[in-house]
């Protein structure tokens, strides 16, 4: 299985940073590419993506800056794709996620992700920087 890591740095503060990514209602503003919708059906999250509608979940650990954002078929069967956020000097922050090309992800379609990926980090980037 073949995996790519993608980072930016961002302006803010390692907290500031990280409360927004691990924040499941700000995927829609940031991860546009892949969350064109965000729906809460009564506590379970689910995304429709270029791929259709997705289960969803987020898993954070402040302690780490480590954030699990989940997603698949349904709500048993969803591959984590791990993000990042690191303290950096300067009260600036990096962040690095990373996308597998899973079983039946043709290489073209995972190089599409994966550039995908790059655009919501500089929406995130964008982002946040409004806000600080």
């Amino acid at each position: 299985m073949k995996s790519e890591t993608v980072h930016t740095i961002v302006e803010a503060p390692h907290t500031a940073v990280f409360d927004y990514v691990a924040s499941i209602e700000n995927l829609a503003e940031w991860a546009a590419p892949f969350c064109q919708r965000l729906e809460d059906r009564e506590g379970s999250y689910f995304v429709t993506s270029p791929a259709g509608e997705l289960a969803l979940d987020l898993v954070s650990s402040r302690e780490t800056g480590a954030v699990d954002l989940r997603f698949g078929p349904a709500h048993d069967r969803l591959a984590t794709f791990p993000i990042r956020v690191v303290p950096l000097p300067d009260a600036r922050s990096l962040v690095l996620f990373t996308g597998w090309q899973l079983p039946g992800v043709a290489v073209g379609e995972f190089a599409g992700q994966i550039e995908g990926m790059r655009q919501e980090l500089g929406l995130l980037k964008e982002a946040i920087e409004k806000r600080s």
